[in-house]
């Protein structure tokens, strides 16, 4: 079974899908649960946004003004940081990748 969840950006009003929806959520358990083991990544993760979770790959998008923190972030340290955390979430196995 492949699960699939996507995100457009959206207007905050706009109605969202429930796969929007819960890849939104999902994003803001995440960075919360990140955020009590890496105030750091954290810190970086409140300027990005949740792109895609398709076939248990986990992308992280971030504004042409806020590209440069993907190369802060994208490093193993914080992969497996965040894949624990997806996995605590409820997707293990899953893997990060950032755009």
């Amino acid at each position: 079974m492949t699960k699939t969840i996507s995100s457009q950006l959206a207007k905050p009003d706009e109605n969202k899908s429930p796969i929007d929806a819960n890849l939104a959520e999902l994003w803001l358990k995440l960075v919360e649960a990140v955020g009590f083991v890496s105030p750091f990544t954290r810190s970086y993760l409140v300027n990005a946004h949740s792109v895609s979770f398709n076939n248990n790959i986990f992308t992280i998008g971030f504004s042409y003004e806020n590209k440069g923190h993907a190369k802060l972030l994208d490093n193993a340290r914080n992969h497996k940081l965040i894949a624990t955390k997806l996995s605590e979430l409820g997707h293990p196995g899953a893997m990060v990748r950032f755009t």
